[in-house]
């Protein structure tokens, strides 16, 4: 009887958070996006579109054609979900807008990690059903490697695709102007910085504005990303779930970036350029001593 519960529970689960994804992708883009380490912009997309096609053969297959191996997709999706949450959280993002179901409210990235190892255990009652132990049939392996397969053949042709964009991402790395930084916009420099429920005040902070669709956005998340492995501290606001950040930082908008030295307003400006976040950090730290002093 678990195991039929669960397979019903289970199939529009994964069709639901498929078609969710599909009709709201760029906000789910933006989630994926986040969840990667560095990677090219395209690796997002790949990843999303790999998700998306995975939940929905693993909602077809638990409909009849297949429960096992539906349920051992449900299962590997749920690993991958988990692992990729705790590398989010190990990274020092703690904030996320997970875009599971097509939503862009941002949740700690902790509270969303049950949700993923639920999936796990809903799928288990389903390969387990029948007493055949743990692991799933020859049928399901076989049917479940097909699919498994297909995707990775799928994502190695985007990826491909995707390194003929990289070149104009490289391009972006050439020395150019400096970050657009207009006193009439943004937090006054010199000054506290406004409200930011994950602003820690202390050291160097780099807060980004992106905005769901901005391409520009998508393509410097990686390089950010980055920059806060190296030990600068990374945080990020989306226009979508926090309006009243923007509103409270007179973001002109997106990207753009504050640097914040001990909770004050060190440098800021709109950026096109890794080069330009890079100027804004390094301007920032010039003026730190006249700051703190």
């Amino acid at each position: 009887m678990l195991p039929l519960v669960a397979q019903f529970i289970l199939a529009p689960v994964l069709a639901f958070a498929a078609l969710a994804k599909l009709a709201r992708w760029q906000r789910s883009l933006t989630a994926a996006a986040a969840l990667l380490p560095l990677g090219p912009p395209a690796l997002a997309r790949i990843a999303l579109g790999g998700t998306i096609l995975a939940e929905a053969a693993g909602a077809a297959l638990l409909a009849g054609l297949s429960p096992r191996a539906g349920a051992f997709i449900a299962l590997v999706l749920g690993v991958i979900f988990a692992v990729a949450l705790v590398a989010t959280h190990l990274r020092g993002v703690h904030r996320i807008a997970c875009g599971c179901f097509g939503g862009a409210s941002e949740r700690p990235t902790l509270l969303l990690l049950p949700r993923a190892l639920l999936l796990v255990l809903s799928a288990v009652p389903i390969l387990t059903q029948w007493g055949e132990g743990w692991y799933p049939g020859r049928e399901a392996i076989e049917i479940s490697a097909i699919v498994l397969l297909s995707l990775a053949v799928i994502a190695l042709l985007g990826l491909v695709g995707g390194l003929y964009r990289q070149v104009g991402v490289l391009l972006q790395r050439l020395p150019g102007r400096a970050a657009l930084e207009l006193a009439s916009e943004g937090p006054s420099l010199g000054q506290p910085a406004p409200a930011h429920p994950d602003l820690w005040r202390t050291g160097v902070e780099l807060v980004s504005f992106s905005a769901a669709g901005c391409r520009m956005c998508m393509e410097l998340a990686p390089g950010l990303r980055a920059l806060a492995r190296s030990g600068t501290r990374l945080v990020v606001a989306e226009e979508g779930s926090r309006p009243d950040i923007f509103a409270d930082w007179r973001v002109p908008g997106a990207p753009y970036l504050v640097v914040t030295v001990d909770g004050l307003v060190a440098a800021k400006g709109l950026v096109n350029t890794l080069e330009q976040a890079e100027g804004l950090l390094t301007a920032a730290l010039d003026r730190r001593a006249k700051l703190v002093g």
